[in-house]
């Protein structure tokens, strides 16, 4: 049976959600600019397979968007307080997420392509801007697929 990353996206989900970090997690991105406190976002970024002898492997790249108001003020805080965020949830992803059986491993190092990676940016959101970062988080899983003999 092909690997369904719907149920890593909900636990990815639900673990934003009790850290008490957010005042919103969505998976997909916001139409409509989110509120003036931390939200967070899950959406999907790409997929790259590879072939053992009989299954087939893949890392799935997940994005974790945090979004905060940019005219926030004080303006210092919008950034000590995403950088502290941002730390953080990287602690938790490395020692505390436990993903389910399905994932193998986080490719912290990027082996398979991808490492674990935080950029800072600024996006337009509805005629608002936010400080952002996104987190990309790669997702190793072993037996995507059994290949046909």
């Amino acid at each position: 049976m092909p690997y369904d990353i719907t149920a890593t996206l909900r636990v990815l989900e639900s673990k934003l959600k009790e850290s008490g970090y957010f005042a919103h997690v969505q998976i997909g991105e916001p139409k409509s600019p989110p509120g003036q406190r931390f939200t967070a976002a899950l959406f999907m970024s790409s997929i790259s397979p590879w072939l053992t002898l009989a299954t087939l492997c893949a890392v799935y790249i997940v994005q974790l968007r945090i979004f905060d108001d940019m005219l926030r003020e004080p303006q210092e805080d919008v950034e000590i307080k995403m950088a502290i965020l941002v730390d953080d949830i990287m602690n938790d992803i490395a020692g505390e997420f436990d993903l389910g059986a399905n994932i193998s491993y986080i490719d912290f190092g990027g082996v398979h392509g991808t490492p674990l990676t935080v950029r800072w940016g600024y996006l337009d959101v509805g005629g608002k801007m936010f400080r952002i970062a996104d987190i990309t988080i790669p997702l190793v899983v072993n037996d995507v697929a059994t290949m046909a003999p």
